[in-house]
C-alpha cells in the first residue's frame, strides 16, 4: 500500500535497462497487475479530490473492469508527446497548418496502422515538409518482451550518410499503447492505453507484456525533423533461460499436457537436459523454498515480487542455494535431475511460474526465443517520398508486408512511398490509410504531374481527413 501511494505522488520511474523507456506499468503492477490509462471526462479531476487517499479508496472499490486504470490515469504524468503538443500551445503555434497537421495524423495513427508479423524491419524518410505518424498494429503475448530501435541518419538533400553527433538530432516520439475496448473511443474504457514511451532523444523501447492483447507503436517525429531512417521492431523473452546451454527446443512437455490418465494437466514445461546440468535463475527474486517434497523431489521456489511471481524448479539433482538468498538471471540454483515423481524418466527441469491471483501460467512465451529474422531491404530507398499509382486494386494492397491482400474499392490515384521493408514499399492513399505493395507492382508517377510536397497535407485538413 505504501508503494501505491508513493506512485501516486512521486515520479514515474525510468527504465530500468538504461533504454530511456518509461512505463507507467512499473508504478502499479506489484498492486494490480494492470496498467494506466487516459482519464476520462465523466470523473473529476484530481484537483478535485483533495487526499491522494480518496482515489485509492475509489480503486479498492470500483476495482475490476479496468476501473483502476481509469483511476490512476491523472498520475501517470504527461508522455514527451503530450508535453510537445503543450509546448506547441505555450508558444502560439497550435493553430498553424504544419501543428494542426501533426496533431492531426497522430490521432489519424489510431485509426490507419499497418499489421506487421514481428520479427520487422522498416526503413524510410521523414520529410520537414510533411508532418507525418507511422503506427503499426500487432499482437504481444504475456511474457514476451518487445524490442523497439530505430537508427537515424543525415537528410539526403545534404548527403548525409550518418547524423552528426555535434548537432542537435531533433525529438522522435516512439509510443507503445494496449488496445482495450472494440468499442473503441465509445467506452471511457475504449482509449489506447499508454503503456511505454522513450523519452527522446532515446531511440530504442524495451517493454514486458503483462496481458495478452493488441497493441499499437507510434513514431512520430517533431516538426521539421527531416532524414532517413531505421526501426527495428521484434521480440523476445522476458526471463532468461533456466537451464544453461539449451533453450525451448529441449521442451518436450508443454503446459497443459494431461497428467495422470487425463486426471490432471501439466502446471509447467519439462526441459530435458544431461544430469548435472546447471540450473540457473530465470529472473531476480528471494528464494523462499528450499524443499525435498514427494512429487518435486528436490525443488526451488523463488519469489519475484516486482512481478507478483513466483518460479518453480523441481526434480533437482542437487540444490545450491538457501532460503533467503536473493538471486539475479543466471545465478546458480542447482542442477538437472529427476528426483520425486520423475524418477522412472530421462533427467531434466520441471520449470513452473505461478501468479499471485491466477496460479500457474504457461511459461513459454516468458521463455521462447523466435529464431526468425527480418529480411533486410530490397526496395530501392530513392523511392521514398515519391508518387506512384498501384496496378490491381484487388490484389496489390496489403496491410503488412507479404500479408494477405486488402482490395480497395475505388482507385486512390497518386499514392505516396513513405517507406520500404523487404522487397515492399509502404504507401499512403489520399484518405490516410497505409499498407504495402510489391515495388514491382507500382508505376512511378513523373515529378511534374504530382503536387508539391505539402499540398496533400494541406487538402487533407480541408477535407477533415489525415
Amino acid at each position: 500500500m505504501c508503494h501505491l501511494l508513493s506512485t501516486l505522488t512521486g515520479p514515474l520511474p525510468r527504465g530500468a535497462d538504461g533504454s530511456g523507456t518509461v512505463e507507467p506499468e512499473d508504478c502499479t503492477r506489484r498492486i494490480f497487475g494492470t496498467h494506466v490509462s487516459r482519464f476520462p471526462p465523466l470523473l473529476p479531476r484530481p484537483s478535485h479530490w483533495g487526499s491522494p487517499a480518496l482515489p485509492l479508496l475509489l480503486l479498492l472499490l470500483l476495482g475490476g473492469c479496468g476501473l483502476e486504470e481509469v483511476i490512476l490515469e491523472p498520475f501517470r504524468g504527461a508522455t514527451p508527446h503530450e508535453r510537445y503538443l503543450e509546448a506547441l500551445e505555450r508558444s502560439g503555434l497550435q493553430d498553424s497548418a504544419l501543428a494542426l497537421q501533426w496533431d492531426r495524423v497522430a490521432e489519424g495513427a489510431f485509426r490507419y496502422p499497418v499489421e506487421p508479423t514481428l520479427p520487422f524491419v522498416e526503413e524510410g524518410r521523414f520529410s520537414a515538409a510533411e508532418p507525418t505518424s507511422l503506427a503499426y498494429r500487432f499482437e504481444l503475448r504475456r511474457g514476451q518482451r518487445l524490442h523497439v530501435m530505430l537508427t537515424r541518419r543525415g537528410s539526403p538533400s545534404t548527403g548525409d550518410a550518418e547524423m552528426d553527433s555535434s548537432r542537435d538530432p531533433g525529438r522522435v516520439f516512439i509510443e507503445l499503447f494496449r488496445l482495450r475496448d472494440p468499442e473503441g473511443e465509445r467506452s471511457p474504457l475504449g482509449r489506447p492505453l499508454p503503456v511505454a514511451w522513450t523519452d527522446p532523444p532515446a531511440d530504442s523501447l524495451s517493454h514486458e507484456a503483462s496481458t495478452t492483447a493488441a497493441y499499437l507503436l507510434r513514431v512520430q517525429p517533431e516538426l521539421l525533423l527531416e532524414g532517413d531512417f531505421a526501426l527495428e521492431v521484434r521480440t523476445g523473452p522476458s526471463m532468461a533461460f533456466p537451464v544453461e546451454g539449451h533453450g525451448t527446443g529441449h521442451i518436450q512437455s508443454r503446459f497443459g499436457a494431461p497428467r495422470d490418465g487425463g486426471r490432471r494437466a501439466h502446471h509447467g514445461v519439462d526441459i530435458f537436459a544431461p544430469r548435472g546440468t546447471p540450473v540457473l535463475a530465470a529472473g531476480p527474486g528471494v528464494v523462499t523454498r528450499v524443499r525435498e517434497t514427494p512429487v518435486g523431489g528436490r525443488v526451488v521456489w523463488v519469489r519475484d515480487s516486482d512481478r507478483s511471481l513466483s518460479r518453480y524448479y523441481a526434480h533437482l539433482d542437487s540444490q545450491a542455494v538457501e532460503e533467503g538468498t536473493r538471486v539475479s538471471p543466471g545465478d546458480l540454483l542447482g542442477t538437472v535431475g529427476n528426483t520425486g515423481n520423475a524418477r522412472t524418466t530421462p533427467p531434466h527441469l520441471h520449470f513452473g511460474l505461478y501468479l499471485r491471483g491466477e496460479g500457474a501460467v504457461d511459461p513459454w512465451d516468458f521463455l521462447h526465443a523466435p529464431g526468425t529474422r527480418p529480411r533486410s531491404l530490397q526496395v530501392d530507398p530513392d523511392g521514398f517520398l515519391t508518387w506512384a499509382r498501384i496496378r490491381d486494386l484487388r490484389t496489390d494492397f496489403r496491410m503488412g508486408p507479404g500479408g494477405a491482400p486488402s482490395p480497395l474499392q475505388a482507385d486512390p490515384g497518386a499514392v505516396r512511398i513513405v517507406a520500404g521493408s523487404g522487397a515492399w514499399y509502404r504507401v499512403r492513399l489520399p484518405d490516410g490509410r497505409e499498407g504495402y505493395t510489391s515495388a514491382d507492382r507500382l508505376d512511378p508517377i513523373p515529378r511534374e504531374t504530382v503536387p508539391p510536397p505539402g499540398v496533400a497535407s494541406r487538402l487533407s485538413l480541408e477535407t477533415g481527413e489525415p
